[in-house]
């Protein structure tokens, strides 16, 4: 099951015709024996879904995933970007953001 992390931008293109640049690094913590997977949504739409490199077989991982997307949302009205996380395989957990660790979402706009 996918849950909301703390990452969210939004913002408002000034032509229907611009592409939005989107840059996700988010860290998060596995415990033994899982791996996370991460999403980038739209709005309620996904994007794009990325498998986290970070596996753990002995002890808990400290780790960032990273992706980067273009977008063309049609539109001139505010447009919010946000990121979800899951555990993916195994008996651990997963959590995104803990201990001010770096994360963040970028986006630009790109006018066509």
């Amino acid at each position: 099951t996918f849950v909301d992390t703390t990452l969210t931008v939004t913002i408002t293109p000034q032509s229907n015709t611009s592409q939005i640049f989107v840059m996700v690094n988010q860290s998060l913590f596995v415990t033994s024996g899982d791996s996370a997977t991460f999403r980038l949504l739209k709005g309620a739409t996904v994007l794009q879904t990325q498998l986290s490199a970070v596996f753990s077989s002995a002890s808990n991982i400290l780790g960032n995933a990273s992706f980067m997307f273009f977008d063309s949302p049609a539109t001139t009205s505010a447009t919010t970007y946000k990121t979800q996380i899951a555990r993916a395989s195994g008996s651990g957990s997963v959590t995104a953001n803990i201990n001010n660790n770096p994360a963040n979402i970028t986006v630009f706009e790109i006018s066509a």
